[in-house]
């Protein structure tokens, strides 16, 4: 799926083409070519680990995003100006972390919200919150990557080639249970749900071509 956005600048028509790519669950020892041929020919590449990749048991979880190391090191090859990853979004069942693999194995799963009355909250502190960013974190740096954490206190220069950009995103949606329509991973569709994303892009983008410019 292809977007072109076009402006005119200094009096020439640039034109950006943004380009969405779905590969559920990559086998990292038969689509490493693949991925290659997807990330070669862009300046900006924003990827995502989906919701499906989890298990409840820890030694699973870890197992599944195993794969994280080979493709980051694959995309090393590619010739980006920015590479980053969005943090994926919270789930709200009624089980652990609002996990789904949690509450599908305690059986608390429901076919609609509105039989219970809504999601539930996520608890401070519930260690199943958030479990992937830390792991996809650490495949970064096993994989060679420096990371950044695009937010406030994102420096506005890089410090090596080799950056994974995180785009905060998992902490803010984190309190909104109540933004779900009929199921507890979707939320109802509003722009400012993804506000946060297109200011962390934009202070990642500050730091590759803005400031440092100026340095």
């Amino acid at each position: 799926e292809k977007m072109h956005i076009s402006r005119k600048l200094h009096g020439k028509i640039e034109t950006i083409t943004i380009t969405n790519y779905l590969m559920y669950l990559p086998n990292p020892e038969d689509e490493l070519v693949e991925i290659y041929n997807i990330s070669k020919d862009h300046d900006i590449f924003v990827m995502n680990v989906g919701l499906h990749v989890g298990e409840k048991d820890d030694h699973k979880k870890i197992y599944r995003l195993e794969w994280m190391n080979p493709i980051l090191k694959q995309l090393r090859r590619s010739n980006f100006t920015l590479l980053a990853h969005r943090e994926t979004t919270a789930q709200h069942f009624d089980g652990a972390g609002g996990s789904w693999w949690i509450a599908n194995a305690n059986k608390t799963i429901v076919s609609d919200i509105r039989d219970v009355g809504g999601c539930t909250k996520i608890q401070n502190g519930d260690p199943e919150a958030g479990w992937r960013e830390p792991i996809v974190r650490s495949a970064a740096k096993k994989s060679g990557y420096n990371v950044i954490i695009a937010d406030e206190s994102i420096q506005m220069y890089p410090d090596s080639i080799d950056e994974l950009v995180i785009l905060p995103f998992y902490n803010f949606t984190a309190p909104h249970h109540d933004l779900h329509p009929h199921e507890c991973t979707h939320y109802c569709s509003t722009p400012h749900l993804w506000m946060p994303i297109w200011r962390s892009l934009r202070l990642a983008l500050d730091r590759k071509f803005g400031l440092r410019r100026k340095l």
